[in-house]
């Protein structure tokens, strides 16, 4: 009987994982690979209305989009600044990706293990600072 609800809930989730959206805004390879694969660029253009653009595209990135043949109303869509991402919001998340585990308040570095190598029976007493043989 716990199989049947096991094997229920893996297929729900397997139809339902495709149809999860995107939510981060849209970067040029991204639209890049998509008109490179083919894909509609009405699909393009809502997608980049709705998630909104990385940062402004560079001429190159521009010549490089029309080269894959995106339609004039995409170009005129990626080409207008109100669909670029504001850059606070961008700054915020690159920061949240590179910032660091904050410590405890009382933590300290502890100070290295002075004690003398042991020789010989192998039976080692712990380090007091450390707690490691």
């Amino acid at each position: 009987m716990n199989w049947k609800i096991f094997l229920l809930l893996c297929t729900v989730l397997c139809v339902a994982l495709p149809t999860v959206r995107a939510v981060e805004p849209m970067s040029y390879k991204e639209i890049a690979m998509l008109l490179r694969n083919g894909e509609d660029p009405q699909f393009v253009i809502n997608e980049t209305m709705r998630r909104k653009l990385l940062q402004p595209l560079s001429p190159e990135e521009d010549q490089t989009l029309l080269s894959l043949h995106a339609t004039p109303a995409l170009m005129s869509l990626l080409r207008d600044p109100a669909n670029v991402l504001s850059p606070q919001p961008t700054l915020r998340k690159r920061s949240n990706k590179n910032r660091r585990r904050s410590r405890p308040s009382g933590w300290q570095k502890s100070a290295p293990c002075r004690m003398p190598k042991w020789r010989g029976c192998g039976n080692k007493p712990k380090c007091k600072s450390t707690g490691i043989q």
